[in-house]
């Protein structure tokens, strides 16, 4: 996992703060993720635009994750409603 930029052909980009490339059943499928210490409906929102704008670049299937410290769970609901996809870490649950 690594920390970049992705870099658009109009030459605007995304910070991207958990990036990772690898293989899913034979296919590239990469890793963006955003981390918060305290996550809100407009992070959810917000990242869920980041994901489209990144997959459509790279033509290829991203794996959505947020990596927070707290959530309010009408907050897990709404990123469960709108992104069904995203995988939702604590903070406290990463082992080192």
């Amino acid at each position: 996992m690594d920390r970049r930029y992705i870099v658009y052909p109009d030459g605007k980009d995304d910070e991207i703060n958990i990036y990772g490339e690898g293989l899913q059943n034979g296919r590239e499928v990469y890793v963006i993720g955003e981390s918060k210490s305290q996550l809100g409906k407009k992070d959810v929102s917000k990242f869920q635009k980041l994901v489209r704008r990144v997959s459509d670049h790279l033509k290829s299937e991203v794996c959505p994750v947020i990596v927070t410290h707290s959530a309010h769970p009408s907050v897990e609901a709404y990123a469960g409603e709108n992104m069904p996809e995203l995988t939702v870490y604590r903070s406290y649950e990463l082992k080192e």
